[in-house]
């Protein structure tokens, strides 16, 4: 077949769409193609929900968890949406998958280092080995052209067919399975999730060297203290390590806080709002604990360490507080519900 465009597929348009989370906004765009009903805001934010934090013990350093991983645990336990890893040995094995599912009106979602290919679809253009996310939902053989959608860049168009084998360097994509009946808010499943993180976060987990929790936190705080008496340079790609990975920690939390705004707001539910607030002012306190950090880099000044130790100890108690109060107001709001 020379030529096959699905429908377009429409941008996911938000008005306060997180920009820490720029492939979540091309994921949930290849979902509304299959269900329309997941163009809804409170859909997005509750993908994106997550409260906890994770620790590198080998390298001592905090970690951003890829937000689109969080995302498809959530997207798993509150719709029931899976994805289908389509792998193949060369490219045009897999270009066959690809043109199947264009064919059945489905789409690919493909991660891409797209350097030096169109500058409008993709902003890492520049940066050999980055990687953004696109859909696939068309091609043109007889013109060269594979009609994609990039949704941090607002891309719907066309690049050349003939450069996805040298962009598309792992030979996967990516096929979602949507339910075609789905509740945007499923109140029991979405507080299951909340729950969950809850006692995630109270409770040591541990997966090979990854430890995650409150505990993760305190050694996040005793490994600041190791580095407080170091004097040479060496501690500064430590320091800017731990700032580039505590980028998601804060705005993970502040995501939670706009989801349970708009969740408060639809049920007129005081609890759920005084949580929200909760995450927001956890959310903001991260955020400055890593301008301290971004601060301490610019001016190379590691004397601020004693500060921002201070800083970690205060949202580790704070965050320990938090969490059992959040227990609690779970157990409250389930016992109001049923």
């Amino acid at each position: 077949m020379e030529k096959k465009v699905t429908r377009e597929v429409s941008i996911y348009d938000l008005e306060r769409r997180p920009m820490y989370y720029g492939c979540s906004g091309t994921i949930m765009a290849a979902l509304q193609y299959a269900n329309p009903t997941l163009s809804d805001t409170l859909a997005y934010y509750a993908s994106l929900m997550s409260w906890s934090f994770f620790f590198d013990s080998t390298k001592g350093i905090p970690l951003g968890i890829p937000a689109n991983e969080l995302m498809h645990r959530n997207l798993f336990h509150l719709y029931g949406i899976t994805r289908n890893e389509i792998r193949r040995a060369n490219f045009n094995e897999l270009w066959l998958e690809i043109e199947n599912l264009i064919n059945r009106d489905r789409v690919a979602v493909a991660w891409v280092d797209a350097n030096e290919v169109n500058d409008k679809a993709f902003h890492y253009n520049k940066v050999p080995g980055e990687v953004e996310l696109m859909v696939i939902h068309g091609y043109d053989q007889k013109s060269d052209q594979l009609y994609i959608t990039v949704n941090p860049q607002r891309f719907q168009g066309a690049i050349p067919l003939s450069c996805l084998p040298s962009i598309l360097k792992n030979r996967v994509v990516y096929d979602y399975q949507v339910p075609e009946d789905l509740n945007v808010w499923p109140s029991s499943k979405a507080w299951g999730l909340v729950h969950f993180d809850t006692e995630a976060i109270l409770n040591r987990q541990k997966l090979e060297t990854i430890e995650t929790g409150l505990y993760a936190m305190d050694l996040f705080a005793k490994e600041i203290a190791t580095r407080i008496d170091q004097r040479d340079d060496s501690i500064y790609p430590w320091m800017e390590k731990s700032y580039a990975q505590m980028a998601f920690i804060g705005p993970q939390r502040i995501v939670s806080a706009q989801t349970l705004w708009l969740v408060a707001d639809r049920k007129r539910s005081e609890i759920i709002g005084d949580w929200a607030q909760t995450f927001y002012r956890l959310g903001q306190s991260w955020e400055v604990t890593r301008n301290m950090f971004f601060k301490a880099l610019n001016k190379k000044n590691a004397s601020i360490l004693p500060r921002i130790r201070k800083r970690v100890d205060e949202l580790l108690a704070n965050e320990r507080q938090q969490a059992f109060l959040l227990r609690d107001s779970l157990v409250k709001e389930k016992s109001i519900t049923t």
